[in-house]
């Protein structure tokens, strides 16, 4: 058994090099960490992962590669001697290269030999894929198209830089190469490290007291990762003597990569090269910089603990010296200025981050009251308590806010708070202390001088001083400063400040003032932690988020409540990746996101949110904002927490300015937190009526004080505020401003203000807190978040139903208090539906524009709760102009947006778009048939129905033509923001490919009208027309080819940003939806158009994008594979893609994926590429195939010898010989893995035959272990108590091995050497026997039941409605025949759907999969076990026990087909099959030994199997099965030949008389009975009844296949012995008639250009039954010859001239020589002397047909030499030829010539007359001349021979039997069999002629 692939940090050289072993890159390590994909995180990763050198590497994440030592140097040179490396080919690999190369790179870099040997494999291994893409992509024949047809595609060319290296020197190219490859795996162990830290440091850091050995090792391995990087850290910590903090490590390593810019020392001595290592190597260190501080900010957040002083202050200096980088310019070092942004923040953050901003503040209250001796010098104390730290960061940062560095500015504003706190607390003490001081004092003097007086009062409070005035009253030793009193002079009394200003103020003023700290941290929130926060799933800019949220809750503290605070703190709540965005960003882990934070934080919601509560509707907007932000919250609330619903439903203040005239009585009292006066209302005051000058009578006051909704007979007294509230003043200008405390709804206070907006003309006038139309938009976008997140719009994107209630409860207390009969959906469709119009007339900007895409935001969230609202709307609106006007939604994109360059509007609709395309199939079965709810059911409410599909149809169909319009011409539009229009193309291509697979993924009804996705039908209609029809040109496919070019430009993902997952998701939407169309034109049958031919030519871009991201190749290489399928169907030679790709890149991208899927463990990706390889080779693209096979250049492949020479002198490793070696070990591989490279190699050997070759001859111990599978029981049992998809799929495994072999024995077979392994073979066969052609398990009852339940619960839906098409990739498992996805997607609402348990349709569904999974598998396992038999059966027809083996089978497939339960969709699959593999054996066994038992023994299951599926023959043939049935009459009339006649072995027979012969037994003669009773007789009859009825319905074949059977059976020994039974069963099924009559209409039932089939086939049955002499003297009694002479048909024969074999109808001259003529010969020799007359009558009235004949045979024996027939008998130029049935008619009519001249000359000894007999009108001398001169110019005779059917063909070109083995003296000297053939029937008949004397009346 081979060993286990290693998959350690560093195998040995061997697997590296050619073991097939990839080393994980850290780049490899990092993409595959961070995929979505679970497999990622298990397998290969987790092995490379957790090994010892790795968990090393990543303990020294900082510097991982140690520098070279004489131990290092003994470890390389141990790893590379010759022992440890295999000698191979050297065209492989040159080792010394590799060798030499890893001590250039060691010594250049001073880094040990072996990690920069590990780097010298890595490039060595990617090698092929760097040459890929230095490819220079302007040779793609895509992006000449694109050029010459105006495409523009230098953009996408420009962003991003694909040097080529034409003609350089490859040893130099390789040095560069290498050093780039060193810089990336240093910047990728960091982000590995941050990954692993990050989820396994931060992630768990909320959890206390984690034991690692509690961790399990399948969900928590990346946790126990990292625990054991930090245990070896700490363990090699301990060897050292000056153990130091890790973060001083970092601090380090950020000094050391500072100083490195730029490099001192070169690299390569040369100019340019160096130049651009120079760059790249500046640019390394800036990214790994950017890195560290990120690993920096996330393990501070972790920790949450005051920082060590060590740590803190190391980071202070180190970044002032730097000066925060702020005059640092990055271009001056060659270095993409866009990574200063980065650079910054992070410097900003870590500065912010290392301050610990609430630990501290938490700190200093805890230390508020410690001694001077709580002071901590050492560097791992905290800061805080480290008084020389405290110093050196003040003046550190006092010197930032000097020189105001932007990047300080957060660190400075936070370092003032914690001053500021610090002097707090410190003034605290000190006052404290001095008045206990003062008190002692006082104590002392009373008790010196007595009490005091009465009226000398001493209070306590009242000479407390105030916490910001300090007060001294003298000194007391007794008692000593605290710490914080002491660290608060020295930090105040610093020598860079005047003594004039207080340092803490400077700190302050110069964050906010000068620096604008809070504009800052809204730039650090909306420009880093957005677009570079979506590492780690999204969760980095979350995490920093709250790093800010941290600060600004401490500034809230001192500054006041203002709209400069709030823009942050907006900035910070809010999420960058809102509900609408693109799906495929990842989910955030809601843990601990910032509104979450903000709302359970009791501090912040005080300090703002109620703030701006109070100030509720005075400054709407601003509550808006914030309600907004907040309502996006999912995270769950701390217990006693209120969500914002309840805050909005519950209000207790209402603030507003009021109005001249209302009564006020003023009260001046105030509180003692508060100086505002309090006040009265003297009386009722209407909110709107008086103060907004809104219309009047809509509210009144309910009895609880609350605003609620009216009768219609009550509208005046709505919203009233009832005298006697009590207020306080807040503002006294102008107006008063004044807070009411009264309660009420704020939902339907919004709702009421939306409808003022709506109702309001003005919408652009000053209101309270913004405009109108400002407020409407905000109310809309905080309705909006409230809906989607109480139906959890994020789930709905994965196809989960929403719960609408919440929703509907929103709706509908918002919706309580508006006038008339609207409510708030009403209200908003009104408000889009102006805007439509006013912003197509007006254009009055922005404002508008943003009102409608919050219109269109709500409008979607409305459509998962009330769809049958949404639907009607947008029939009627003018959005899409469906009423014949212009559709307003191109009116706005063209004449607003794309002028301004800005798309959100467009960008709304298309994702409203998207949404109607999901509810369109979501909530197709409640709209088809609403299920009411039982009483015992809570009543829910309707979701989708009510909803027309006219209207439906028609939006989708409008919706679509403007999405596809825009797609088309986008390219060419102006774009402020990149962003957009990366999302535009992703939404345009992700809607469109759901379109077309929601209507053809499932259902195979080909009317999209009958679907379950009728809505959708002309849409889907629409895109076939548009990208499939024959008439589609170029421009749909260019934007296509232009996006592929943009992906070639994806951003390298050094750091990760919204922007490259945006790039990304554009990339792969649009490779699948090209992918879509491709699978679609296949599925629909249509020949390949223009897309198919454009995008065959991009090939080579899409190789490069295969190369150019991870993520790009699964989608890559599937639609490669589709389109080199596709093109294999054109008509004539296919194009070439080798032609397309060149040699080089196929030469790179073959050997690229030979690696498959390593060093990762995607499955997928491994399953796509061995599809691909399979298309290649077994679909006409022989010339990529030999590069394929062989691993060399077609040229270089026909030059060597053979195949292995090939393969072993290649460069590149053939993959088929990969595929082979990991077969050898077949049940290592998992089955779908086996499957794959099975269908890989099976398609190989079918068509590169050299491959079976070298397969013999090097590795046979694949076919031994392949017989050994199939031979071993555990290839065959279930592996659990209930069967799985996996044991389906081993079963499949087990076919392909059996079809594997098949082609293996046959190529043996034809090299003369088929039975050696046939032999080894045959041994192993009795689980094959036995299983290979049994009936599957189909479980009746299951599907049954399925079928019954789900169309019971669901009436309008039928299970086959969810039936996978060929549209899908079918894999067998648990979702192979119906699709349990889309299920879930309908039916995923109804509780019957989910179930419990195992009792639901989910499961039932699951189950149904299984078992069709096990028929299917049955199905190809006996289609493979066919040919393997029947190749062995040629390789073993001499085995004796094999033919037994060979009955058996024929047996087994009969029997099993004879009791089959299946039902007919599946038994007709699997039933043909057997059928067809029992005929195929069966003739094999009568050719080998026809009389053997075996042989016989197939007759009685033959027939028992026909006759139970076929009881009455015709209409069985006239059914859909008439193909199954004709194979069993096929088998019946093979199964008959080895009881004739003619097959009994005659000499054993004499020898042996007293044996019974083959039928003599009652048994076996009852079934010849039978055979001819209902198949020759009944099926006949049977036959011609329906024939007359519809005549498309049989086949001539029917009755041929039945005249046969009746043939055998009357050539059966002894049947004539039941003659009378046989002349009774014919005469009581009249067969006589049913043939006269159809030789009568034989005429009328013509094919082909009126050929009389059926007249032949008539004649020929009767001919056969005129066989049996008691049979023909039957017919003859029925008046046969009357019968034929009066049909139409024999006028052809009785015309002048008769007709001829060349004459049409060609038949009618069969008809006279094969059936006329011996049907009259066994007349005569069944009756003899009594039908001597009539024959001769019946033959005499044809007279001219024997001339004809008599003629033809004069010409040719006329002819000489020097002329043909042809020349010879000019009126006639057919007669003269001979042919086969010419030579039959001859001798035909010889005889009966002969035989009627001597019953005449017999006379009255035989009973006739001879005067009422008269002659045969034929010259018998004359025809016996011509034949014997014929016959003796044998040259003439062979010049007249002609073939006039394919049969004769065939004779003619075999050699006759006398010209073999070269003996031309025996045989009658003929050239052919044919003219052999001819000789024989003309000596025959001249042989009559002459000796008619002597025969025997």
């Amino acid at each position: 058994m081979a060993p286990e692939p290693d998959f350690s940090y560093f195998p040995t050289l061997d697997w590296c090099l050619d073991g097939g072993i990839q080393l994980f890159s850290w780049k490899a390590t990092f993409v595959e960490l961070s995929s979505l994909s679970p497999a990622s995180k298990q397998g290969r990763l987790r092995r490379h992962l957790t090994d010892r050198e790795t968990i090393k590497a990543l303990s020294s994440w900082l510097s991982p590669y140690p520098k070279p030592t004489k131990e290092s140097k003994a470890a390389f040179e141990t790893r590379t001697s010759a022992i440890n490396v295999t000698p191979t080919a050297p065209r492989r690999y040159n080792f010394e290269e590799i060798k030499g190369d890893a001590l250039w790179l060691s010594q250049t870099l001073e880094i040990d030999e072996t990690s920069s040997l590990r780097i010298v494999i890595l490039e060595w291994q990617s090698r092929a894929l760097s040459e890929i893409l230095e490819v220079p992509t302007l040779l793609d024949p895509s992006v000449l198209f694109l050029n010459n047809g105006n495409g523009n595609s230098n953009q996408a060319l420009s962003a991003r830089n694909l040097t080529t290296f034409e003609g350089a020197d490859s040893s130099r190219m390789r040095c560069v190469r290498l050093i780039l490859l060193y810089l990336s795996e240093r910047r990728y162990l960091l982000r590995v490290f941050n990954f692993i830290s990050f989820h396994g440091g931060y992630e768990t850091s909320a959890r206390e007291g984690i034991d690692p050995s509690s961790l399990k090792d399948d969900e928590n391995w990346v946790e126990r990762l990292y625990h054991d990087v930090s245990q070896a850290f700490r363990e090699r910590q301990t060897h050292k003597q000056d153990r130091v903090n890790p973060y001083h490590h970092a601090i380090a390593a950020l000094e050391d990569r500072a100083r490195s810019i730029p490099r001192r020392d070169g690299f390569i001595k040369d100019g340019e090269s160096e130049v651009d290592l120079e760059i790249a190597w500046n640019t390394n260190q800036i990214l790994e910089m950017i890195h560290i501080m990120q690993i920096l900010i996330f393990c501070n957040e972790a920790a949450q603990l005051v920082t060590p002083s060590n740590y803190i202050v190391k980071w202070f200096k180190f970044i002032s010296e730097c000066k925060f980088f702020e005059q640092t310019d990055l271009s001056t070092f060659g270095v993409d200025p866009a990574y200063t942004v980065p650079l910054r923040a992070n410097v900003a953050l870590l500065s912010l981050s290392i301050l610990q901003i609430n630990p501290a503040l938490r700190l200093l209250e805890e230390s508020s009251s410690s001694p001077h001796s709580a002071a901590d010098s050492t560097d791992v104390a905290p800061y805080l308590l480290n008084p020389v730290a405290i110093c050196e960061i003040n003046e550190i940062l006092l010197d930032a806010a000097d020189m105001e560095y932007i990047s300080a500015s957060p660190a400075v504003f936070a370092w003032s708070i914690i001053l500021q706190r610090l002097r707090e607390f410190a003034n605290v003490s000190r006052e404290t202390r001095e008045l206990k001081q003062s008190e002692r004092s006082a104590s002392t003097y009373i008790s010196a001088n007595g009490s005091v007086g009465d009226n000398e009062e001493f209070s306590i409070d009242r000479q407390r001083p105030s916490l910001q005035r300090r007060v001294s009253a003298g000194s007391d030793t007794s008692q000593q400063s605290t710490y914080l009193e002491d660290i608060l002079e020295k930090v105040t009394n610093v020598p860079i400040v005047p003594t004039s200003e207080d340092p803490i103020e400077t700190l302050a003023k110069s964050a906010t003032d000068r620096t604008h700290v809070l504009d800052i941290i809204l730039g650090l929130a909306v420009d880093f932690c957005g677009p570079f926060g979506a590492g780690h799933r999204g969760k980095v800019g979350m995490k920093l988020r709250l790093v800010l949220l941290s600060l600004l809750r401490a500034a809230s503290d001192y500054i006041d409540y203002d709209v400069q605070l709030l823009a942050p703190i907006l900035a910070v709540l809010t999420s960058p990746s809102r509900y609408h965005d693109i799906p495929e960003q990842h989910k955030q882990h809601r843990d601990a996101e910032p509104c979450a934070v903000f709302l359970n934080d009791a501090f912040l919601m005080r300090k703002i949110f109620d703030i701006a509560l109070y100030r509720f509707p005075h400054e709407i907007l601003t509550f808006l904002k914030l309600s907004r932000a907040l309502g996006a919250c999912k995270s769950p609330l701390n217990e006693g927490t209120k969500p914002l619903r309840s805050i909005l439903e519950e209000m207790e203040t209402y603030t507003c300015a009021m109005p001249a005239g209302v009564e006020i009585r003023e009260q001046w009292e105030t509180d003692e937190t508060d100086d505002s006066p309090f006040c009265e209302l003297a009386t009722d005051f209407d909110v709107f009526q008086s103060g907004l000058g809104f219309s009047k009578n809509f509210t009144r006051l309910m009895d609880n004080n609350k605003l609620g909704p009216i009768s219609s007979s009550g509208r005046s007294n709505m919203f009233l505020i009832p005298g006697g509230t009590k207020g306080r003043v807040l503002a006294n200008g102008s107006s008063f401003v004044i807070l009411w405390y009264h309660q009420y709804s704020g939902l339907k206070y919004l709702g009421r203000r939306l409808e003022e907006a709506y109702m309001t003309k003005d919408r652009y006038r000053e209101d309270t807190g913004g405009t109108a139309i400002e407020v409407a938009s905000e109310i809309i976008g905080l309705f909006t978040m409230m809906l989607a997140s109480s139906t959890g719009l994020e789930e709905i994107e994965e196809g989960a139903r929403p719960d609408v209630r919440n929703a509907l409860s929103i709706l509908d207390h918002a919706s309580s208090c508006l006038s008339g009969d609207q409510d708030i959906v009403t209200v908003i469709f009104g408000i889009f539906e102006e805007e439509l119009h006013k912003q197509q007339l007006q254009q009055c900007g922005e404002p508008a524009s943003e009102l409608l895409v919050q219109c269109l935001h709500f409008t979607r969230a409305l459509l998962h709760i009330v769809p049958g609202r949404v639907w009607p709307f947008l029939g009627r609106s003018s959005l899409l102009g469906l009423d014949g006007k212009e559709s307003q939604l191109s009116a706005i994109v063209t004449g607003v947006e794309m002028a301004a360059g800005q798309y959100g509007f467009l960008l709304g609709c298309i994702r409203l778009f998207d949404a109607l395309v999901e509810d369109a199939l979501v909530n197709v079965v409640p709209r088809k048939n609403p299920r009411p709810a039982t009483r015992f059911e809570e009543q829910k409410p309707p979701i989708g129905t009510g909803v027309s599909d006219f209207i439906m149809k028609k939006i989708l169909l409008a919706f679509e033509r403007v999405v596809v319009d825009v797609f088309e011409t986008n390219r060419n539009w102006k774009f402020a923001s990149q962003d957009e229009s990366l999302e535009i193309n992703t939404r345009v291509c992700l809607t469109l490919d759901k379109v077309l697979r929601y209507s053809f993924e499932v259902d195979d009804n080909p009317n999209l009208s009958k679907k379950l996705t009728a809505s959708l039908a002309p849409a889907a209609e629409n895109l076939v027309e548009v990208f499939l029809s024959r008439s589609a040109g170029d421009l749909p496919v260019q934007p296509l080819l232009h996006l592929f070019l943009e992906g070639l430009a994806t951003p390298q993902d050094e750091l990760s940003t919204e922007l490259l997952e945006s790039w990304r998701a554009q990339t792969k939407a649009v490779l699948n939806f090209s992918c879509t169309l491709v699978r679609l034109a296949r599925y629909l049958n249509r020949p390949p158009g223009r897309l198919e031919e454009l995008l065959f030519d991009s090939a080579p871009t899409l190789v490069k994008l295969y190369a150019v991201q991870e993520s790009y190749k699964l989608p890559a290489i599937e639609l490669l594979e589709k389109l080199v399928y596709s093109i294999s169907l054109q008509q004539g030679k296919p194009q070439s893609l080798l032609t397309r790709l060149g040699e080089n890149t196929a030469k790179n991208f073959i050997e690229t994926l030979s690696v498959l899927d390593q060093p990762g463990n995607n499955a997928l990706l491994a399953t796509a590429i061995w599809k691909f390889l399979t298309t290649v080779v077994s679909r006409r693209q022989q010339w990529f195939a030999v590069y394929l096979l062989t691993g060399d250049t077609p040229r270089a492949s026909f030059r060597s010898k053979s195949y292995s020479s090939t393969a072993e002198t290649s460069s590149t490793r053939p993959i088929v010989q990969l595929a082979l070696e990991r077969l050898v070990e077949i049940e290592r591989p998992q089955p779908d893995e086996a499957v794959n490279m099975l269908e890989f190699v099976t398609a190989t050997a079918d068509c590169w035959p050299e491959v079976m070759a070298d397969l013999r001859r090097t590795n046979q111990d694949l076919l031994y272990a392949f017989a050994d599978y199939v031979a071993s029981e555990d290839s065959w049992k279930q592996r659990g108590p209930q069967e799985t998809g996996a044991d389906a799929v081993r079963k499949q495994v087990v076919s392909l091995v059996l079809g594997f072999l098949a082609i293996f024995i046959n190529f043996e077979r034809l090299k003369g050497k088929g039975d050696l392994f046939a032999k080894k073979l045959n041994s192993k066969l009795e689980l094959l026997l036995s299983n290979a052609v049994r009936a599957p398990d189909y479980n009746i009852s299951l599907h049954g039941h399925l079928r019954n339940g789900f169309e019971s619960r669901f009436p309008s839906c039928q299970l086959l409605s969810f039936k996978r098409t060929l549209l899908n990739q079918w894999k067998l498992g648990d979702d192979y025949y119906y699709s349990i996805e889309r299920a879930r997607k309908l039916l995923g609402n109804d509780d019957g759907w989910a179930g419990k348990g195992k009792q639901s349709f989910e499961e039932e569904f699951r189950r149904a999969n299984i078992n069709l999974s096990a028929v299917e598998a049955q199905v190809m396992l006996l289609k493979n076990w066919s040919p393997l038999i029947m190749e062995m059966s040629l390789s073993l027809n001499k085995d004796a026990e094999f033919h037994n083996k060979l009955a058996r089978v024929v047996r087994e497939c009969l029997e099993a087909n004879q009791n089959s339960m299946l039902p007919e969709t599946v038994f007709t699959r699997i039933a043909q099959t057997r059928a067809d593999l029992a005929f195929t054996l069966s003739q094999r066994i009568i050719e080998i030994s026809p009389s053997a038992d075996e042989a016989k023994s197939i007759l009685l299951p033959a027939w028992q199997t026909l006759h139970a599926h076929a009881p009455n023959i015709g209409p069985a043939l006239a059914s859909e099965d008439a193909d199954y049935d004709r194979t069993l009459l096929k088998i019946l009339y093979v199964a008959l030949q080895p009881h004739t006649q003619t097959s009994v072995d005659r000499k054993a027979f004499k020898a042996n008389k007293t044996k019974t012969s083959p039928l003599s037994n009652l048994t076996n003669m009852n079934t010849i009975l039978e055979i001819i009773k209902f198949v020759a007789a009944e099926g006949f009859r049977s036959l011609t009844t329906l024939l007359h009825e519809d005549p498309t319905k049989i086949l001539p074949i029917d009755f041929a296949l039945i005249t046969a059977i009746l043939r055998t059976c009357l050539h059966i020994p002894h049947i004539a012995d039941h003659s009378v039974h046989l002349v009774t069963q014919f005469s009581d099924d009249r067969t006589t008639q049913y043939a006269s009559t159809l030789l009568s209409w034989a005429d009328q039932l013509t094919i082909n250009n009126n050929d009389p089939i059926y007249g032949e086939i008539s004649i020929l049955y009767l001919l056969e039954l005129s066989v049996i002499p008691a049979l023909a003297e039957s017919i003859a009694v029925d008046g046969i010859l009357d019968q034929i002479a009066t049909t139409k048909l024999m006028g052809y024969f009785s015309r002048e001239g008769g007709i001829g074999p060349f004459e049409e109808p060609v038949r009618m001259h069969a008809i006279w020589s094969k059936g006329i003529l011996p049907l009259t010969l066994n007349l005569l020799k069944a009756i003899g002397a009594p039908i001597v007359g009539e024959v001769v009558a019946f033959l005499n009235a044809f007279s001219p047909q024997i001339t004809r004949s008599l003629q033809n045979l004069l010409v040719a024996g006329s002819s000489n030499s020097n002329s043909t027939p042809l020349t010879n008998s000019r009126n006639n130029p057919a007669i003269g030829y001979i042919t086969l049935n010419i030579a039959s008619e001859m001798q035909s009519l010889a005889l009966l010539c002969t035989i009627i001249d001597a019953f005449r000359e017999a006379g009255s000894s035989v009973g006739i007359n001879v005067n009422e007999v008269p002659a045969l009108k034929m010259d018998k001398g004359q025809m016996r001349e011509d034949l014997m001169a014929l016959l003796q110019r044998r040259n003439v005779l062979s010049e007249c021979i002609v073939a006039t059917c394919e049969r004769e063909e065939v004779l003619g070109r075999q050699e006759a039997a006398g010209r073999k083995g070269n003996n031309k003296q025996s045989g009658s000297g003929a050239e052919s069999r044919l003219e052999e053939r001819i000789v024989d029937e003309l000596g025959g008949a001249l042989a009559v002629l002459g000796g008619g004397e002597g025969l025997v009346i």
